[in-house]
């Protein structure tokens, strides 16, 4: 055997005893200890350099006061705020409504750019409506309270409100810019309802959030992350049940058509009070009609009689179309569909590829209530699917359909 074969079988005895020893638990609770001490022991160092005349019990009064401020540093290392944001677990500064004025030219509408992260508002026996222009209109339901979490900047954040207790109603204003930027948001527990521009409402349980979905587009999922929620997504008209720990668990629920949000009252013009009826005299002799002469020569020929009014047959409206068959070969080609004409028109030297599951939810006649995309895509790609499927059918099919897909070009 040569000498480079042994130290090659030496080198595989203790890379194969190394592998077969246990990876040892580092003591972390002894290294914080110890970190914790040494940067009391500097602290106590220079205070005392900087003080050589201090006695010996205020010294250590310094080192006990440094080790505690070291503690509350290291506990709250990675705790980040800006100015826009509300620092977690401060408590909530509760604003009377009448302290938060109303709108130039309103006086139902108070000006939501007022309250800052912190403050909360709660609403007495009547609804309160904070309008915050160009961004939202919400209403918040008597005896609900809620308080900002974020509040709009200059720099595209959007205004994030928690629900603390009840409901409210919230009319988003489409933002103008692309991807998945938010415009607004709920946040109910650690679950985050996010918005693109939208009529929704939020309603906060025991143990879950409901989604009342008018129209648009809304994104469910965890709370905390500014400017993109990511999980599941409503379209169209749609109702669901998502737990507080982030939207983990969904319940689709049927829509009540009956208990929609009812639309704004249409202006009707004022129509003009009838005239009053003028009472006409009594004939008099020469007004009476005249018994019928006898036939005379010179006699006028008497008028033809009037000829009569033609009758109107009323149209009958045709009988509504049926809907069209739906089929997974459906939905492939209202994907395709959407995809080439949202991009379709785009530079063709960039190679635009996606890959995704949609699931589509059925009713008991298996109409389609709403689309959920994983991951959620644009909401325009997303509006636009849910468009092209809603007016169809599946035949002896409800509940949920997942479908994969791909496309690119």
């Amino acid at each position: 055997m040569s000498d480079h074969d042994s130290r090659a079988r030496s080198l595989e005895q203790m890379r194969d005893a190394l592998a077969a020893e246990e990876t040892p638990e580092l003591p972390w609770d002894v290294m914080e200890q110890e970190l914790l001490q040494r940067i009391a022991e500097d602290e106590q160092a220079r205070a005392s350099r900087a003080l050589p005349r201090i006695g010996r019990g205020a010294r250590v009064g310094l080192a006990l006061c440094a080790a505690a401020a070291a503690a509350i540093a290291v506990a709250s290392f990675g705790a980040r705020t800006t100015k826009d944001e509300a620092p977690a677990g401060v408590a909530i500064r509760w604003r009377a409504p009448e302290t938060i004025t109303f709108l130039p030219g309103s006086e139902s509408e108070r000006d939501l750019s007022l309250l800052r992260p912190g403050d909360g508002v709660a609403a007495g026996e009547a609804p309160l409506v904070l309008v915050l222009r160009g961004a939202v209109r919400v209403t918040l339901a008597p005896g609900a309270r809620a308080a900002v979490v974020v509040a709009p900047s200059q720099a595209g954040e959007a205004l994030v409100l928690g629900l603390e207790q009840g409901s409210l109603r919230a009319d988003v204003t489409p933002r103008k810019t692309e991807g998945l930027v938010e415009t607004f948001a709920v946040d109910v527990g650690r679950t985050r309802v996010a918005a693109h521009g939208t009529a929704f409402t939020v309603t906060r349980g025991p143990d879950d959030v409901l989604v009342d979905l008018e129209h648009g587009a809304v994104a469910v999922g965890p709370a905390g992350r500014s400017g993109v929620t990511t999980g599941r997504l409503l379209v169209g008209r749609a109702r669901a049940s998502f737990s507080l720990d982030g939207g983990e668990t969904a319940r689709m629920l049927p829509v009540d058509e009956d208990k929609a949000p009812p639309a704004p009252p249409a202006t009707t013009e004022p129509q003009p009070s009838p005239k009053p009826a003028i009472a006409l005299p009594p004939a008099t002799v020469a007004e009476r009609p005249l018994a019928p002469a006898p036939d005379r020569p010179d006699a006028p020929a008497a008028p033809p009689p009037p000829a009569p009014a033609p009758s109107v047959v009323p149209e009958v409206p045709p009988s509504p179309k049926p809907a069209p068959v739906l089929t997974r070969a459906s939905v492939h080609a209202g994907l395709s569909g959407c995809f080439d004409t949202l991009y379709g028109g785009r530079d063709p030297s960039v190679r635009l590829s996606v890959t995704a599951t949609v699931t589509v939810s059925l009713d008991e006649e298996g109409a389609v209530s709403s689309v959920r995309f994983d991951p959620p895509l644009e909401p325009p790609f997303m509006q636009c699917v849910f468009d092209a499927l809603r007016p169809g059918k599946f035949v002896g099919a409800s509940g949920n359909l997942s479908v994969p897909f791909q496309l690119g070009r």
